[in-house]
């Protein structure tokens, strides 16, 4: 099913999959499925003109997380901007590791009768979290090194 020609061989099939089961947070879908537009677009013209419209697209919570990245890059010191290529690798990041974070638990929560979101980012979320906002962490600051 996931092999080069299965039903759910490409990404946006995955995307659709992951939302028809309800796998992950449906923003994250929606986020991700702009990211895969986006990134047909560029490999398909090899015209990165449009990775300024991905960066100006809003996408939920990227928009508040890359805000707070750039004030906390001018607190130590950086010039608080970014290219539209590092935007959209700090998205990337950020993106990636909700992903991975709730494509684990997300489901769980939902077979408890919980409120996924709640759940997964309230007061009692589980410690995987912060080892995925440590990792996630890590890399911004790698993207604000390259800046």
């Amino acid at each position: 099913m996931l092999g080069r020609f299965g039903p759910i061989s490409n990404l946006f099939a995955r995307i659709q999959f992951a939302f028809a089961f309800d796998m992950v947070h449906s923003d994250v879908l929606l986020a991700l499925d702009k990211l895969r537009g986006y990134r047909n677009k560029i490999a398909h013209s090899w015209d990165q003109d449009g990775l300024p419209d991905f960066v100006e697209t809003r996408l939920p919570y990227m928009d508040e997380l890359e805000s707070t990245f750039l004030h906390m890059n001018i607190k130590d010191g950086g010039d608080g901007d970014l290219s539209a290529e590092g935007s959209l690798r700090l998205r990337t990041v950020w993106l990636l590791a909700r992903l991975f974070y709730e494509r684990r638990v997300y489901t769980l929560a939902k077979m408890a009768k919980l409120n996924p979101y709640n759940a997964l980012y309230g007061e009692d979320s589980p410690r995987a979290l912060r080892t995925i906002y440590l990792t996630a962490h890590h890399y911004t600051e790698l993207v604000f090194s390259r800046e």
